[in-house]
């Protein structure tokens, strides 16, 4: 079996060969065993010339670059497209939605991160900082839920976060730290950034461990870290960067800047020549300490925050594109394969030397990553295209992740099975944004309405089959329905239904030119960072 990094650079002998090859098979769709036989002769041909062979799968596989344009089947779309007075009901629809899980939320779960609906009762996953409330600021702001809001902010200005408990760094910093910034920058309420602030510091000496990359957890009273032991992932490592990038500027202190720089500095050297970077490092040496490389849970946010911080900083942060950029090229190389038999293109992670073909609905959050960097020409000519149609075919595999169960809703996690596209590994569904994510930022990107349709299907999945008396509640089995999770998440409010809001909103309501999301769906202005992109005569990374 050959490595990941052998399998990357013999695919990539065959790129000078195969661009024009894959060009014309995306732009011109065919069927037939003509069309796969033509690319599977251009990949032994590249093979053969090096002396040596590509690493192929068992004939059920298919990998991308022999892979053509798959027959699909699309839902009928919205004669002209949605008319103003059914944007209007749906909209009213997803208002009502908030309301009755904001309601649930006050009354029995105030002031705790996570209401637990089946209960009527609450939990603190993320240490007791009231996740949900200051994770929906955004919602109710855009709602005009100006009261609520209100309450919340002065709840937030009172909170005291000197606690003697041990929080994730990442969770805290992209929940927490990122809604009270996203919040800030909606409402100018200066008491939410003041509040940011103050807990940046009892966060921020998670950077200080030998290799400069964050603990996992932190004690917010000693402000120090929780587990200097342990390895963190690699969404641990890095996934904090855009929202201290962001209160450095806004506060003026680039200390925040300069913790968070020396992490990605480090992680660049790891591994330089695979683009993508091992899913678990160690704290001491700074090193991979498993052979694990992907885009699902435990990696993804990494790499779209790569992307934004690029573009956050007003693209002067060049280093994270060219980080970005390579990581996407591995990615295409090594993991991008086709289920049979509907060829639904899906990325594979890699595991201790083999690639496993299984996949989670974080997968749902690849295409808008694409689509933003096409859009922001982070990648551009004949790469943009292939990128327009990779985005295209997996959003559509993002939307079969849902409709292909009996609820309508996507599974936790699945394994691709030769003959059988996928099966639920999984099987339970916790109200996540990814879906909701990639159907308004595809909405977004191409005004193409089917994914308006998709949207729509999938929330009233929700209210099927998760909306409960206090609230809503999620599945335990994706394909029986039924039975439920006792606990309404607290991205529920804060990015599921935020994205769903924005779907069948005018384009003005957090323009995609002037506003990322974070990946807690926290939204950040681009134009932040714009005027201060370099601190202290440095480059903002």
């Amino acid at each position: 079996m050959f490595s990941l990094r052998r399998r990357r650079r013999l695919v990539l002998m065959g790129v000078p060969l195969l661009g024009a090859l894959l060009l014309w098979l995306y732009t011109h769709p065919q069927t037939g065993l003509q069309t796969q036989t033509l690319a599977k002769e251009a990949l032994r041909h590249s093979a053969e010339r090096s002396g040596t062979l590509v690493m192929r799968p068992s004939e059920e596989w298919v990998p991308l670059l022999e892979a053509t344009r798959q027959e699909e089947v699309w839902h009928e779309e919205l004669t002209g497209g949605a008319l103003e007075g059914e944007l209007n009901r749906r909209r009213a629809h997803i208002a009502s939605a908030t309301s009755h899980s904001w309601k649930a939320y006050v009354k029995f779960a105030w002031g705790h991160d996570e209401l637990l609906p089946l209960s009527s009762s609450s939990a603190d996953a993320f240490g007791g900082l009231g996740a949900t409330m200051i994770e929906s600021l955004d919602i109710l702001w855009l709602l005009g839920m100006k009261r609520e809001f209100g309450q919340v902010v002065k709840w937030v200005a009172d909170f005291d976060f000197n606690r003697d408990v041990n929080v994730s760094v990442v969770e805290t910093s992209t929940r927490i730290m990122g809604g009270l910034l996203s919040a800030y920058q909606l409402s100018e309420q200066k008491a939410l950034l003041i509040k940011a602030e103050e807990l940046a510091h009892r966060l921020i000496r998670a950077w200080d461990t030998p290799s400069g990359i964050p603990c996992g957890m932190v004690n917010l009273a000693r402000s120090a870290c929780a587990n200097v032991e342990e390895p963190v992932t690699l969404a641990q490592a890095g996934g904090e960067q855009l929202e201290f990038a962001v209160l450095a500027s806004l506060t003026g202190n680039a200390t925040f800047l300069q913790k968070v720089r020396k992490a990605i500095q480090h992680l660049e050297t790891v591994d330089p020549d695979m683009g993508l970077k091992p899913a678990a490092i160690s704290l001491t040496t700074g090193q991979a300490t498993m052979q694990s490389y992907g885009l699902g849970r435990v990696s993804g946010d990494f790499y779209q925050y790569l992307l934004k911080a690029w573009l956050v900083t007003g693209k002067a942060d060049g280093r994270s594109r060219a980080m970005w950029r390579q990581a996407m090229d591995n990615m295409l190389a090594a993991l991008m394969f086709a289920s049979s038999p509907s060829r639904l293109k899906y990325i594979a992670d890699f595991d201790r030397g083999a690639v496993q073909h299984q996949s989670d609905v974080s997968a749902c959050s690849i295409p808008p990553m694409l689509s933003l960097g096409i859009r922001t020409k982070a990648v551009a000519g004949q790469k943009a295209l292939q990128y327009a149609m990779l985005t295209r075919d997996l959003a559509y595999a993002c939307w079969r992740l849902y409709a292909n169960h009996e609820t309508g809703l996507a599974a936790q996690s699945v394994k691709f099975s030769p003959g059988a596209d996928f099966k639920a590994t999984a099987r339970s569904h916790h109200l996540d944004p990814q879906g909701m994510e990639n159907m308004f930022v595809l909405w977004r990107a191409t005004r193409d309405s089917r994914y308006q349709h998709w949207g729509w299907s999938i929330f009233n999945a929700l209210v099927t089959h998760c909306k409960v008396d206090r609230g809503f509640a999620g599945l335990v089995d994706v394909q029986a329905g039924g039975a439920k999770v006792d606990v309404m998440p607290s991205h529920w409010l804060g990015a599921t239904l935020k994205y769903a809001l924005l779907l069948y909103s005018p384009q003005e309501m957090l323009p995609l030119d002037q506003w990322v999301f974070s990946s807690q769906a926290p939204c950040i202005l681009t134009s932040v960072m714009n005027s201060q992109s370099e601190m202290d005569g440095q480059s903002a990374f």
